[in-house]
């Protein structure tokens, strides 16, 4: 499962992005919490979990943006 959003939806935001995955280092831990939602059944709709996936990688991005802009990283 895991496998599949780094190789297919993560891959390919990094890419659109122009990001790398060192830009993204809270990723690991959001990947955890989203298995951890679909295993416990509370994300059972494939598309939900997609969907959920894609805002948090956003939420990421733009805090990792906001980080480097103000030089905190």
């Amino acid at each position: 499962m895991a496998a599949d959003w780094i190789t297919g939806e993560i891959a390919a935001h990094v890419k659109s992005n122009r990001l790398s995955y060192a830009e993204l280092p809270s990723l690991p831990n959001w990947l955890a919490e989203m298995v951890i939602l679909i295993e416990s059944g509370m994300i059972s709709d494939p598309a939900a979990s997609s969907s959920l996936l894609m805002s948090c990688l956003r939420l990421i991005t733009v805090r990792w943006r906001l980080f480097v802009a103000a030089g905190l990283i």
